[in-house]
């Protein structure tokens, strides 16, 4: 499947994908009552809520420092640093994962957090075709 693509196609995938993660993580952590009463054994019921708030900020982490990997590690062109314009609307979210679980914080942040991965996502391509 992946058969005559450059590693590097696979690479820049990793930021998004770690973003759209998120998105589940965040439903996780706010269902994560509802889950454990059902036996569900979801990363938040797993790990607990600080595991799941740690894997949140792991993965946006990644999400955000990736493109800079790819500038110099990879050798793209500055361009493809874009994404890192789409900072200001990963913090409110973050600060709400970190300190906030009921399911009326939470529930928002939800379609906040799939409209970041799509920002990030086609920063990221503009800055790819740019670079």
């Amino acid at each position: 499947m992946t058969e005559g693509l450059p590693p590097e196609a696979f690479l820049v995938g990793l930021p998004v994908g770690a973003l759209v993660t998120n998105v589940l993580v965040i439903d996780d952590i706010r269902d994560r009552h509802f889950d454990a009463s059902k036996g569900w054994r979801t990363s938040a019921v797993r790990f607990g809520l600080r595991g799941s708030r740690v894997e949140y900020l792991a993965l946006s982490a990644f999400a955000a420092l990736a493109p800079v990997g790819f500038w110099l590690g990879l050798g793209f062109g500055a361009p493809v640093m874009l994404p890192l314009l789409a900072l200001p609307l990963a913090l409110p979210i973050a600060r709400a994962v970190w300190t906030k679980d009921t399911i009326a914080d939470l529930f928002p942040m939800t379609p906040r957090a799939s409209l970041l991965a799509f920002v990030l996502a086609v920063l990221l391509a503009l800055g790819l075709a740019l670079g």
